[in-house]
């Protein structure tokens, strides 16, 4: 994913898997991602509504017709690799919804903000 206001660091890694002969598949604007020129396939959305802001709508829309193809197309094989991937994210605690164990567990029960590690943790901090 590449959309207006191009990040360096999504290019440079683009660039490092393209290097590494990754196939790219790139979903971004109508004025092209630099992205682009290393994508095998490049799949364009709108992003212009009537708000100040853009909207991403389309492009979810785009990925999950695509995902839900590539499933429907590779059957069991793609749902176990699915499992398999979720397994990886529940062990390292990628998400809210699994512990620091890797187990997983129910919504949060307490109200008011979140404490988080880094930056943000400070700000909070000097707030309560």
């Amino acid at each position: 994913l590449d959309y207006r206001r191009y990040q360096l660091d999504v290019m440079a890694y683009a660039s490092q898997a393209a290097a590494l002969d990754v196939r790219i598949l790139l979903f971004t604007d109508h004025w092209l991602s630099p992205i682009s020129d290393l994508a095998e396939v490049t799949i364009v959305s709108p992003l212009e509504v009537a708000s100040p802001y853009d909207t991403l709508a389309p492009a979810i829309a785009q990925m999950e017709a695509l995902t839900a193809q590539i499933v429907s197309t590779l059957g069991d094989d793609a749902r176990a690799r699915i499992e398999r991937i979720e397994k990886v994210r529940h062990a390292n605690a990628v998400t809210l919804d699994s512990d620091a164990e890797g187990q997983t567990v129910g919504p949060r029960k307490t109200a008011g903000p979140r404490k988080t590690p880094g930056p943000k943790a400070a700000k909070q901090d000097d707030k309560a």
